[in-house]
């Protein structure tokens, strides 16, 4: 997007919200060089999961918690974000930003813990890295994703051989 444009919906966000937290979390971002969403994009989030009345959110790589900010603040006191990411330290500052907000009590933050994905075998495609009828790309993408695993050095993984496959792999470190 055109940096103007961007800078203009991400100023209308920043008039619609103003919180000392959203702009603490967005300073450490820039410093880090951390990605998030952002504000005008945050407010998006906060509106689809109203919009649809969602009581229960759940986030795959939540990293500090900053859409998990706009989350909690959709699905209210009585619902929850569930959010998931690999790094313990993340989930420290999730849980000292959010409190910060008051929204912690309604975030449940899962670190490291057991992979599981199903159909990692694709009917023998990822052996002959051949795809299947008009799914063009997706072998190669799940042999990308078995490779990942594989060689990830936090994970001790394997491919049970159970229907099309389930990769699994426990987290050590």
């Amino acid at each position: 997007m055109d940096d103007t444009v961007e800078a203009y919906l991400t100023g209308l966000a920043e008039a619609e919200h103003d919180d000392p937290v959203l702009a603490e979390m967005e300073a450490m971002a820039a410093e880090h060089d951390f990605p998030i969403v952002g504000r005008a994009t945050g407010r998006y989030l906060e509106l689809a999961a109203r919009m649809i009345g969602a009581h229960r959110v759940m986030e795959l790589g939540s990293g500090f918690g900053y859409s998990a900010y706009w989350f909690a603040r959709a699905v209210g006191e009585a619902g929850e974000v569930v959010c998931t990411d690999g790094n313990p330290d993340n989930a420290t500052k999730a849980e000292q930003f959010l409190s910060k907000a008051g929204l912690w009590d309604r975030v449940r933050y899962r670190v490291g813990g057991l992979w599981l994905c199903d159909n990692v075998i694709w009917s023998g495609h990822v052996a002959t890295a051949t795809d299947r009828d008009g799914l063009e790309g997706w072998t190669a993408a799940i042999r990308q994703h078995n490779a990942m695993v594989a060689e990830d050095d936090r994970y001790v993984g394997s491919i049970i051989p159970i229907r099309d496959g389930v990769m699994t792999a426990l987290r050590i470190r």
